[in-house]
């Protein structure tokens, strides 16, 4: 073997050692897992944040809605000197043939398609003292719930008597005439009850839940105002 052919063996055995270090290396299965649980981790963080971010828009739209029919309850109170009966919004959509036609293209309706609450003060047959809409909020740390004093497990207060099922959802409302908390007192009127009128010269009271008359039983009419209000923690 000539000098010159083992120069070039060595050569071919150099050049054959450095395009083997040049292939690429494969993925051991470590690897692998270890790239997927981090492609994981980050997918359902990323999905957390945008489930995050639908709950906070449809929020921004309970709260525009409920501003909506305050503002639309107040012109009809501008034109009726009362307010709009009460089961105005138990029907969402066209406002069309609704006490709400003509203050309202539509009535809106909650994005989960259920209801708002409505509840018009003192009670049911009488909507000219003022009224409360309540609406479910999915973020439970908005800084409105506890503003409006709802974050305390009970929701707004609103009582099992007008929803039997899990009344403390209700975490945000807007009123006129009325603070949102239902439990909250008015001026003039003391915080553990209320004259409950029926007609000018008859009331009800009751010590149940601020704002909610039970009508005539169990609770006995009194003959006149003024009885009322001796008789019952009505007036401060």
């Amino acid at each position: 073997m000539t000098l010159l052919s083992s120069f070039f063996q060595l050569r071919q055995r150099i050049f054959g050692l450095e395009k083997k270090w040049r292939q690429p290396r494969g993925f051991s299965l470590i690897e692998v897992l270890i790239v997927t649980a981090i492609f994981l981790i980050l997918l359902i963080v990323t999905s957390q944040q945008f489930s995050v971010q639908l709950a906070k828009g449809r929020d921004a739209r309970r709260k525009a809605d409920l501003d909506l029919i305050k503002k639309a309850y107040e012109d009809y109170a501008s034109d009726r000197n009362q307010y709009p009966p009460h089961g105005t919004l138990t029907t969402c959509g066209d406002a069309s043939g609704t006490a709400l036609e003509g203050y309202l293209s539509e009535i809106p309706c909650d994005p989960d398609t259920t209801p708002y609450l409505y509840v018009p003060f003192p009670d049911f047959s009488n909507t000219s003292g003022g009224f409360r809409v309540y609406a479910k909020l999915e973020i439970q740390t908005d800084p409105d719930i506890s503003t409006l004093g709802c974050d305390q497990g009970l929701g707004c207060g609103v009582p099992e008597s007008l929803v039997p099922s899990n009344p403390e959802q209700y975490n945000y409302g807007v009123s006129e005439g009325v603070p949102v908390y239902f439990s909250g007192g008015v001026p003039g009127i003391a915080s553990e009850g209320i004259c409950c009128p029926y007609g000018n010269t008859s009331c009800n009271t009751t010590t149940l839940t601020y704002g909610v008359c039970p009508g005539n039983p169990p609770y006995a009419p009194f003959p006149d105002t003024e009885a009322c209000i001796a008789n019952s923690p009505c007036t401060e």
